[in-house]
């Protein structure tokens, strides 16, 4: 959460048509209060009006006239450009005013070729391998081994266009790495986009060399990842599941608990508690190998 209340009108004047104010910006189904949110469809325009948190939208005009907006709202060209745009005038006021404190915890081993931020939180008994980064915005809880090379807490791919120039998103949120967690080596966990919504690794995970966890993923517990997966923004990883090397698990998916996703994987639906897929795009491992062995 942001710490002051925003004007909409103060970043879209002449496109502001019932002005109001937001501290939080989110998606339509934001659980926060005063969130300002975009919509680029009729489907998250109505989610956005019936949503109690939702306080202020940027639409398109064409959007406007399908459905009432008595919410304050903007009318945008781009919403999904305007919304990144505000977010990263309102970033560079936060992240300049933000201050953190760092703590090590006892009995951690840090090697003096890695880089630890002086904000970063590490508990007790964890190993920092040599060439590993350590972000100002992290927490590691007890017992964690992060690998040679691993960058825990940057800011991943996301950018907005504007008057035909490319902008990069700024990356407000934080990473929180729970207890007995093992990172190997070059593998990279990245920020949170917003404060409200950490990168998560649970305890007792394992993340391969080379896998990167996108933005504001959300890896349970005693999982594991194999090596170099991507695992992109906001996907979930459930309890126990297990994700083979070289897989992609595509933003918003869910792998249920106790799933597994074998070697090569590209996963574009969510895959069901206890369910084995494989493939490109992944289906049921069984019915795959059916598949494959027709077509041999």
């Amino acid at each position: 959460m942001l710490k002051e209340k925003y004007l909409l009108s103060s970043f879209l004047p002449a496109e502001t048509k019932i002005d109001g104010k937001f501290i939080n910006l989110e998606n339509s189904n934001s659980e926060y209060k005063d969130s300002l949110v975009y919509c680029d469809n009729i489907l998250h325009l109505k989610k956005s009006i019936e949503n109690k948190n939702v306080s202020a939208i940027l639409l398109t005009e064409e959007l406007a006239k399908k459905h009432l907006v008595e919410k304050p709202h903007a009318l945008v060209k781009s919403p999904r450009n305007s919304f990144y745009s505000i977010f990263n005038k309102i970033a560079v006021d936060v992240l300049h005013k933000k201050s953190f404190v760092g703590k090590i915890g006892k009995g951690s081993s840090i090697d003096p070729k890695a880089i630890v931020s002086n904000s970063a939180i590490i508990g007790d008994n964890c190993v920092i391998s040599a060439g590993a980064i350590i972000g100002s915005r992290v927490e590691i809880k007890n017992n964690v081994t992060i690998g040679a090379g691993a960058v825990i807490g940057t800011d991943g791919i996301l950018f907005f266009n504007e008057n035909d120039e490319r902008y990069h998103v700024k990356h407000l949120g934080n990473v929180i790495i729970e207890e007995n967690v093992t990172i190997l080596a070059n593998a990279t966990v990245v920020y949170g986009i917003t404060p409200n919504n950490p990168t998560f690794v649970g305890r007792n995970t394992y993340i391969g060399i080379g896998s990167i966890i996108g933005h504001e993923a959300h890896i349970e517990s005693n999982a594991i990842i194999s090596g170099n997966c991507v695992i992109a923004r906001r996907a979930t990883v459930r309890e126990g599941s297990f994700v083979g090397t070289n897989c992609m698990i595509r933003e918003y998916i869910e792998v249920g608990k106790g799933a597994k996703v074998m070697a090569g994987s590209t996963v574009i639906e969510n895959v069901p508690p206890q369910m084995d897929v494989s493939g490109n795009f992944a289906m049921p491992h069984l019915k795959r190998l059916r598949e494959y062995q027709r077509n041999k």
